[in-house]
């Protein structure tokens, strides 16, 4: 059932620094970090049919562009529409992970993840990053931080990063081109995916010898 899936919603960063274009595809080519990221997303979202997914966006304040959903074609046209500069500028980590939590936090899934894709230092909103993870981990909620671009540019705020994804369990990335996002994504794909697996064979396991003794009775 749904339940033992996987809950996950995709904070993704909307502040004007995003628009930067200093993610290289290739030698010859560069896009801004928002046209990655949604690249990148899209590919992720498309890999995960068994998961709820929702999708939050942020800048000054974080918006619900996506509640919790099976149906990944809508969300994905919603993915589709966002873009970086368009809503009042800022970066307000503690703000979207609080409302990402209250998205998830009373569903009954055995596993519940922030993957939080950011750019910048949190410099809005009224809840502390490094408070939101405090309740990510009581709500056994695990963070997934990835720092995109280039920090010669603006300034960052790895450590807080590094903190929010070690407090609740999860891991701490860097991604500065298009080939080091995608590895990411990868990344947290096989490790989210393969305890669903296991979990399975688990229970496959335990029922096993029963199944073997019926056997028996019949033979």
């Amino acid at each position: 059932s749904q339940s033992n899936g996987i809950d996950m919603i995709l904070a993704l960063d909307l502040s004007s620094s995003m628009q930067i274009p200093d993610f290289a595809v290739n030698q010859m080519q560069r896009v801004s970090r928002i046209h990655a990221a949604k690249a990148v997303l899209s590919e992720f979202i498309q890999q995960r049919e068994q998961d709820r997914i929702g999708l939050v966006a942020f800048a000054r304040y974080p918006y619900l562009v996506s509640p919790l959903t099976l149906n990944h074609a809508w969300l994905l046209k919603n993915l589709d529409r966002l873009n970086a500069g368009l809503i009042e500028d800022g970066t307000a980590i503690g703000s979207a992970i609080t409302m990402s939590i209250n998205r998830l936090k009373d569903l009954k899934a055995k596993t519940r993840l922030i993957i939080l894709l950011t750019d910048g230092v949190n410099n809005y909103g009224n809840v502390a990053p490094l408070l939101a993870a405090d309740i990510a981990k009581s709500f056994q909620t695990k963070i997934y931080t990835i720092m995109v671009g280039n920090d010669q540019v603006f300034p960052v705020d790895e450590q807080t990063l590094v903190q929010m994804a070690e407090k609740t369990g999860g891991l701490f990335y860097r991604a500065y081109d298009v080939h080091s996002l995608k590895a990411i994504y990868k990344e947290i794909n096989q490790l989210e995916k393969s305890k669903i697996v296991l979990e399975g064979f688990k229970t496959y396991n335990e029922f096993f010898p029963w199944f073997l003794l019926l056997a028996l009775i019949f033979l």
